[in-house]
């Protein structure tokens, strides 16, 4: 789920998300569920070992875990920030687009996609130095990383532009509807299209569009090796789609607004508006929670081995949480 996503306090999602009228399926969908929905879990809130809380910029949105640092997109200011994982410093301000949010990693760089000005922004990931602007389609989304180029989603425009690492070259796919997130797997992209009640597969080498798979009102994406999650808030859902085939796994109902969530240590996290975090079990698909951050909208959220970060896109907070001692 590399994502954002939905309701009425988030600036970045609800304007165009909101906006959308009925749905109607997409193309020759090719996924069908092939096993019962699971139900969430019924505990209550608990509190979790929270590791550290870090004063960022005004509304961090994304959240992207690296291996010597954790990069963290300010839709409010306009900028990008990075905290070193183990002394919880932070970076300067690097001034990117109009209302920043998805990031990537991949090619020596950081991308950052600018929803508020229609443009990906490029910085060099050890100098954090702007190296390039490149323009792409009207209000991007979300971006993803693979096979050489940074690919995001135009929500607006109903496109994905795929941007070359070598020459920051743009050139454009068209999947119509309303793109939102997108993810690597198996071989392929995959582009949840709201408006049209489907998942867009994208072959990275070749630019083209290789199938559909039909979720209800998909927007956010997760993956791990040969898995893809998708989250639907208007159905309060996780849906889990073998990236080898195309095929749906499970529907899991988690909460009544999942968001843009990552997988590690052994299942995908996902936060939830109001200010829970949940837990799919990867073998299992069961869920656990819900957890207390203390974070009033965790918009996103990124985990590596033993942690998830979480941003406020509330307040000016990034949340780290201590996954290993989570049931």
């Amino acid at each position: 789920m590399r994502c954002r996503a939905v309701t009425v306090v988030l600036a970045l999602a609800v304007l165009p998300l909101a906006s959308l009228g009925g749905c109607s399926g997409g193309g020759s969908p090719t996924g069908s569920p092939s096993s019962a929905s699971s139900s969430p879990a019924s505990s209550s809130g608990r509190s979790v070992d929270v590791r550290s809380v870090v004063t960022v910029g005004n509304q961090p949105c994304g959240v992207l875990v690296t291996p010597s640092r954790v990069w963290v997109s300010n839709y409010g200011d306009g900028t990008l920030q990075w905290v070193d994982p183990a002394t919880h410093r932070t970076g300067p301000a690097i001034r990117v687009g109009s209302r920043p949010c998805g990031l990537a990693r991949g090619g020596g760089s950081i991308w950052v996609e600018n929803y508020g000005s229609a443009s990906l922004t490029r910085v060099d990931e050890r100098s954090g130095t702007v190296t390039a602007t490149v323009t792409v389609g009207d209000q991007p989304y979300d971006v993803a990383y693979a096979a050489g180029a940074a690919w995001v989603t135009d929500w607006a425009d109903g496109t994905v532009s795929r941007v070359d690492a070598r020459t920051n070259r743009r050139t454009v796919i068209r999947t119509g509807g309303t793109p939102t997130g997108i993810v690597g797997a198996g071989g392929s992209l995959w582009v949840p299209v709201k408006s049209l009640d489907t998942v867009v597969r994208l072959d990275p080498a070749t630019s083209r569009v290789t199938g559909h798979v039909a979720v209800t009102q998909p927007t956010w994406t997760a993956a791990a090796g040969d898995t893809v999650w998708v989250s639907s808030p208007q159905t309060g859902s996780v849906t889990r789609i073998d990236a080898r085939t195309g095929r749906i796994v499970a529907t899991v109902a988690v909460c009544p607004t999942p968001q843009d969530g990552s997988v590690a240590s052994g299942g995908v996290w996902v936060p939830c508006q109001g200010g829970d975090v949940y837990r799919v079990d990867a073998d299992s698909n069961a869920v656990t929670g819900p957890w207390r951050t203390g974070t009033a909208n965790p918009f996103v959220l990124d985990a590596a081995s033993g942690a998830v970060w979480t941003a406020d896109f509330a307040g000016r907070t990034l949340v780290e949480v201590d996954t290993s001692t989570t049931p």
